[in-house]
């Protein structure tokens, strides 16, 4: 069994899916089906889709436990939509109607190419209202002015783009209040020691370089300033040395506010 599997370049399920073939070799019919698949499939002149495998028990138990996240269900449109996508193509049609009953075979679900396509395009219908696409303004992440851009690319990187935005409007209402309540925060606090430092004569002379960053490892936004001399912490007495996600005071040069 592993000499015919030895050279296969393909997926696990793929894999498994052939494996199965040759331990429960199927019913004659089905056989001649996944025969002439093949033979078809090596004279196409077109794309092929990829068809992502996507193990069926699991999808239906995410599914059901309502634990199914955007990754599954981008999976599922993309199947979907490979389908919907051969069953458009001359070439490719064929081969999909071929494929009907091995796959009634491997499922135990009896269909025909039409309902199949009909209920692939119903799948893919609610997910695409659902799941965001490529060019969606969801994808686009929050830009308010004094907060460096890297702080929202990070912080909204895991939820993002994943879901279209009427559906939790009243989520993205509340980051992009939030976002302003940090830009307004940080203008108040570090935007009179910008102007105090870059203004006076005294901290040019000593190269004072002031810059609000992303802390990326504490989650933070700081005020650093390069060369900057005690004076600015008897100018503005709300002022305090920055600290770590641990809580201790970062030492290092040069000081973060």
């Amino acid at each position: 069994m592993s000499m015919p599997l030895q050279s296969m370049n393909c997926l696990p399920l793929s894999c498994s899916y052939i494996r199965d073939l040759l331990l429960n070799p199927p019913e004659e019919q089905v056989a001649r089906s996944i025969q002439d698949a093949c033979k078809l499939i090596s004279l196409v002149t077109c794309a092929v889709p990829e068809f992502t495998c996507i193990s069926a028990a699991k999808l239906v138990k995410l599914i059901s436990s309502n634990e199914a996240n955007h990754l599954e269900l981008s999976r599922l449109r993309d199947l979907v939509e490979d389908v919907i996508a051969m069953h458009n193509d001359q070439q490719l049609k064929p081969i999909l109607e071929t494929l009907i009953g091995p796959t009634s075979s491997a499922t135990g679900i009896k269909t025909d190419c039409q309902t199949l396509v009909n209920d692939c395009s119903l799948v893919a219908d609610k997910l695409n209202n659902a799941l965001t696409s490529d060019d969606d303004p969801e994808d686009v992440f929050t830009s308010v002015e004094h907060i460096p851009d890297e702080f929202f690319q990070t912080m909204e990187y895991p939820w993002r783009g994943r879901i279209k935005q009427k559906l939790a409007d009243s989520c993205y209402e509340e980051v992009q209040s939030a976002a302003q309540q940090l830009s307004n925060a940080v203008q108040t606090d570090f935007r009179p020691v910008l102007m105090y430092v870059r203004a006076s004569d005294e901290l040019a002379v000593t190269t004072a370089r002031p810059e609000i960053i992303f802390s990326r490892d504490n989650d933070a936004i700081w005020l650093k300033v390069r060369n900057a001399p005690a004076s600015i912490l008897k100018e503005f007495h709300g002022l305090f040395v920055a600290h770590d996600a641990k809580g201790k005071r970062v030492k290092r040069k040069p000081i973060h506010f």
